[in-house]
Order: C-alpha cells, then sequence, then structure tokens
C-alpha cells in the first residue's frame, strides 16, 4: 500500500491531480452538456434539480479545486492533490463499509479508459467480499 507521499506524488505524474490531462476547455463543455443532461455525460445519473453550468463551476471548484472563475476558458485544469487525498480516503472508508455490509453497489466513472482497470479489479474484490455489484446497463451504450 502507497503512503501519503508516494499516492500524492503518483497522482501528480498521472496527471490526475495538479495540472491534469484535461483543459479547462473541455472541463467546461463537460460542465454545459451535464447542465444540460447530456446522456453521453450523465453517466446514468438524473439529478433531481436543474444544473447550471455555474452551479457545476462551483461544486467542482469547492470539490475538487478547480477555478472557480467561470471566464477562465483555457490551459490545463488543476485538481487539488490534497482534495484529492481527502475524497480517496473516503471512498476508501465508504468502500469497506460496504465490503463488510454486503451491500449492493453501483460503480461509475467518466474515465473508463483510464480507469477501467481500476474499477474492474474493485468489482471483483467487492464482489469476493459477497457484494453484488449492479449492472443496471450491461451490454447497453449511451
Amino acid at each position: 500500500m502507497l503512503g501519503t507521499g508516494a499516492l500524492r506524488a503518483h497522482l501528480l505524474a498521472a496527471r490526475l491531480a495538479g495540472p491534469v490531462a484535461t483543459s479547462r476547455e473541455e472541463s467546461l463543455r463537460s460542465y454545459r452538456l451535464f447542465a444540460a443532461r447530456d446522456p453521453r455525460v450523465m453517466i446514468g445519473l438524473d439529478p433531481e434539480w436543474t444544473w447550471e453550468p455555474r452551479d457545476l463551476i462551483e461544486l467542482m471548484a469547492d470539490k475538487c479545486g478547480v477555478s472557480a472563475d467561470p471566464t477562465h476558458t483555457s490551459g490545463h485544469d488543476v485538481i487539488d492533490p490534497e482534495r484529492t487525498l481527502e475524497a480517496l480516503d473516503a471512498f476508501a472508508a465508504r468502500l469497506g463499509k460496504a465490503a463488510r455490509d454486503k451491500v449492493p453497489v453501483l460503480l461509475g466513472t467518466g474515465h473508463p479508459h483510464r480507469l477501467l482497470g481500476f474499477y474492474a479489479a474493485l468489482a471483483d474484490a467487492l464482489s469476493a467480499a459477497g457484494c453484488t455489484v449492479l449492472t443496471p446497463a450491461q451490454g447497453h451504450c449511451v
């Protein structure tokens, strides 16, 4: 298991935190598409209320540390490594509880090209722990 420093270094080297591989333009485009409820970016979510692009920028700034400035429209987006580490700790705690309680789990990602192997291994581990891994869209493209 990686220590915090090694994990931070990996996140930065892989461009999952710090200046990330996603451009600011692409992030803003995704926020606009999510606000418009475009199925290509919804990953199966059906929000209970209407989101405006500005709301999503503020949410991402709060949760990930990206710029909250809607006029910042170019260059690399930057994700706060410390917030990422905190979120990963919370994710691990929640998954640990799910595994202990053997509850059904639904996994999803907006980055299947980079994280598919991770989620496949996670699904295998959760299944081995007694969790049902839900697959509601099995075999269907959105």
